[in-house]
């Protein structure tokens, strides 16, 4: 199983974070086990990456919302809160749907990355 820390750790080795991302949301879809988000994934420094630091974290609540259960703790953590808002979309035309769209668990974070491949 990919979990969130896992995701994380290969992305931090090199992994482009769009194929570990997307292993990890299939890893979810198959499983809608606890055990994906339970572990913490490592804060990832520097700007290129950081949005994942919020990514993970909205993903994880997401997942456990899904479930019925409690977000996890690490979660929760300022630390995974942005202070800007940030809008994972390249194209014009989708802004105003990754705007819409976004799950809450997202939102709250300032992270606006539109429909999530998690369900």
């Amino acid at each position: 199983m990919v979990t969130l820390e896992i995701a994380i750790f290969r992305i931090s080795i090199g992994t482009p974070s769009v194929i570990s991302l997307k292993e990890c949301c299939d890893s979810w879809n198959k499983s809608h086990s606890t055990l994906w988000y339970e572990k913490e994934p490592h804060i990832i420094a520097g700007d290129r990456h950081s949005w994942l630091n919020f990514w993970t974290a909205g993903a994880a609540e997401y997942a456990a919302s899904i479930i019925g259960k409690e977000p996890p703790e690490w979660s929760l953590d300022p630390k995974r809160f942005s202070h800007t808002p940030i809008l994972l979309t390249g194209l014009p035309n989708s802004k105003k749907y990754a705007l819409i769209d976004t799950p809450f668990s997202f939102r709250k974070r300032m992270l606006f990355c539109g429909r999530t491949t998690l369900r």
